[in-house]
């Protein structure tokens, strides 16, 4: 399947590739609350974004295991309504106000939620991805600031380097789920492979089990329980 994605960083200053290793991390500090990133989940009409770009022709996604894997797909999963008022009550609640009504929610340190946002220059879907996000996310007071890139400097900001905010990208995936659940490996983060940083120590666990276990059922089973943390 093809897969496009929105990565947001969230690599944590412990896991930050060291400098020999080409680690920057300059992501919004913002984007490491999960509630900002909950919050920008319920800003996205995922299906508005297929309609507009893809000509209805997708799904939504909710994980790099599509659905398109069939057994593997973890079929039970729900994914984070549409639902604006929502997303506005997450960051009330966080503490993210627009203390200046500019529009613009501030954290609580007083930097706005502006993000940088990146997409490869050769992408015919992207340009117009990162126009319908930002219209989307001005609504819970969320600015970015869209700015393209060849794939070489896109590839530079991004793995290891962490030197980003969030991209629009996306992967291909091979018939076994095995390379798209290695992406969110702690172990990839200074590879480039885990492109936002993601780390948990209890999915690096269970991606151990799957890679070794011949049950096929029991495998599937470890496969949807990673979906699910993610």
């Amino acid at each position: 399947p093809d897969i496009s994605d929105i990565a947001f960083n969230q690599v944590a200053p412990e896991n930050c590739p060291s400098e020999d290793d080409g680690g920057v991390c300059t992501g919004h500090p913002a984007l490491l609350d999960r509630n900002v990133r909950l919050a920008l989940a319920h800003a996205t009409d995922k299906q508005k974004i297929i309609d507009v770009v893809l000509l209805g022709l997708g799904d939504p996604g909710l994980t790099l295991v599509a659905r398109q894997y069939g057994e593997f797909f973890n079929s039970e999963l729900e994914d984070y309504a549409f639902d604006v008022t929502k997303a506005n009550q997450i960051l009330d609640d966080a503490g993210y106000k627009d203390s200046d009504g500019d529009g613009v929610r501030e954290d609580p340190e007083g930097r706005p939620l502006t993000f940088r946002m990146n997409y490869p220059s050769d992408s015919t879907t992207a340009p117009r991805e990162a126009e319908l996000l930002s219209e989307m996310w001005k609504e819970v007071g969320v600015t970015i600031e869209i700015q393209p890139l060849d794939a070489d400097a896109l590839t530079a900001i991004c793995c290891p380097a962490f030197d980003y905010d969030i991209f629009i990208w996306g992967w291909g995936g091979d018939p076994d789920p095995g390379f798209q659940l290695s992406i969110y490996l702690t172990d990839e983060i200074v590879t480039g492979l885990n492109e936002t940083g993601y780390s948990n120590p209890a999915y690096d666990e269970l991606y151990t089990q799957q890679a070794t276990e011949l049950d096929f059922n029991t495998r599937r089973d470890i496969i949807w329980e990673m979906q699910r943390m993610v």
